[in-house]
């Protein structure tokens, strides 16, 4: 008699155990928090230059990954006199596994032929439970003061 309430306690206590570690793990609905964006100069974008990229993140539990996507804002429905021809997607995965992490970089090139005109940036950061904060800025693609002035040089020469 005593064995088997040994044996229904140790049962009831493995199955305690069981349930609480098989529970679901993809409890997390709080999506990553990002501050301090910084795109470009004063979200000046400059032609032929990597854009400055700045911001913190932090999440609950662990980050995934970020996206930068880029575009020309006549996507977006806006009116823009020429058709801008540049566009960017990539995804970045420095921030994997962590739970807070400053971006700090300068990757992304604009290509001298892209063309001066307003675009459109979007910033997605994914935590590994799968929640997404995503964020929008306009952002103005121009020559450098230096590069315009070498231009005018160059071919009024």
């Amino acid at each position: 008699m005593k064995l088997n309430n040994i044996l229904v306690f140790g049962l009831f206590v493995l199955s305690i155990f069981a349930l609480v570690s098989c529970s679901d793990d993809n409890d997390d609905t709080q999506k990553p928090v990002v501050s301090n964006l910084e795109v470009g100069h004063s979200d000046t974008i400059h032609i032929g230059e990597g854009i400055h990229l700045e911001f913190e993140v932090e999440d609950d539990n662990r980050l995934d990954y970020y996206r930068i996507t880029i575009h020309p804002e006549e996507d977006h429905e806006k009116s823009v006199g020429e058709t801008l021809s540049w566009t960017y997607d990539g995804t970045f995965s420095e921030v994997s596994g962590l739970r807070n992490y400053t971006v700090h970089q300068h990757d992304i090139v604009v290509p001298e032929t892209a063309e001066e005109g307003d675009y459109h940036f979007h910033l997605a950061v994914a935590d590994q439970a799968g929640n997404v904060t995503e964020i929008e800025k306009d952002l103005v693609a121009s020559m450098n003061t230096n590069m315009k002035n070498n231009f005018k040089q160059f071919y009024h020469e």
